[in-house]
């Protein structure tokens, strides 16, 4: 095989893949605003012996603690390799194109003003 056509057979896995982890996003969001809407939505918070679903704005709080604190480990961006951020940079960018792809099963609502 000449680099030519490694280098082709390379892109070609690249965007085979990309489109596999971009359904998946698709459907694993489609999946959880399915369960949402069937009053499963978010996980249980257990205070003074009750035990009742978390409020969205507890959702978001607590999600973005878990992604500073344990996925990020409280490393700043800079630190992870280009080619890790531009894994994030991808996941992301198909995070947010489930706003408004036409082919997405359920469309994710528009992000929230923050002042």
């Amino acid at each position: 095989m000449t680099k030519e056509q490694e280098d082709w057979e390379a892109r070609r896995e690249s965007r085979q893949a990309d489109n596999a982890l971009r359904e998946a996003i698709f459907d694993s969001y489609a999946a959880a605003a399915r369960r949402e809407r069937q009053g499963h939505a978010g996980p249980l918070l257990h205070e003074n012996g009750e035990t009742r679903r978390m409020t969205e704005h507890e959702r978001r709080d607590c999600s973005r603690r878990i992604i500073w604190n344990e996925i990020l480990d409280g490393r700043p961006l800079e630190s992870f390799s280009a080619l890790h951020l531009e894994l994030l940079e991808l996941m992301v960018a198909y995070w947010r194109e489930l706003e408004d792809a036409e082919e997405a099963e359920i469309n994710a609502p528009k992000p929230d003003l923050v002042m």
